[in-house]
């Protein structure tokens, strides 16, 4: 590596214009835009004060979506992404900016993960258990009401506690 001091930050480059432009920069705007007012009719005025930051210390709504926000962002975040990203990629999505779509997202990403853990419980049942009841003359809503349910609910459970994001053991 000799003679050769600036080739890390050569190699690293790509990298940190990356984080410099998707990171570093939209937090300078929204650092610089929460200083703005806003007018009565709703558009911003730009001004340096600090009356956006007296509210968020005066009004308990504020404080409390902040940790709404900071609860739920560390469990969204790998699954919010890649979903948008496949919503995205499959060209069904245009615009990514609301609830729905979080919401779509985790479900994308969950899902087959929860389809999974009931399936391989679902394999575990035997089928005799089935036969059983159908033999005994009950129809086959009862037979997955009586036995196949409840021998897959701690499946369902379990993965509806995966979904929550829940999945330590």
């Amino acid at each position: 590596m000799k003679g050769k001091p600036f080739r890390p930050l050569l190699l690293l480059s790509p990298s940190l214009t990356a984080v410099f432009l998707l990171v570093i920069v939209p937090i300078c705007f929204v650092v610089v835009y929460s200083f703005w007012l806003r007018g009565l009719s709703g558009q911003d005025i730009p001004a340096f004060q600090f009356s956006n930051y007296a509210k968020f210390f005066v009004d308990s709504f504020y404080p409390s979506i902040l940790l709404n926000t900071l609860l739920i962002a560390p469990i969204m975040i790998p699954e919010v992404v890649l979903g948008v990203a496949l919503l995205l990629f499959i060209r069904w999505l245009q615009q990514p900016k609301n609830f729905a779509l979080l919401l779509i997202g985790h479900v994308v990403l969950t899902l087959p993960y929860v389809l999974l853990i009931v399936q391989a419980r679902l394999v575990g049942i035997k089928r005799e258990y089935e036969e059983a009841a159908l033999s005994l003359g009950a129809n086959p809503f009862q037979t997955f009401r009586e036995i196949t349910f409840p021998l897959l609910a701690p499946a369902v459970l379990a993965g509806m506690r995966f979904a929550r994001g829940n999945n330590k053991t």
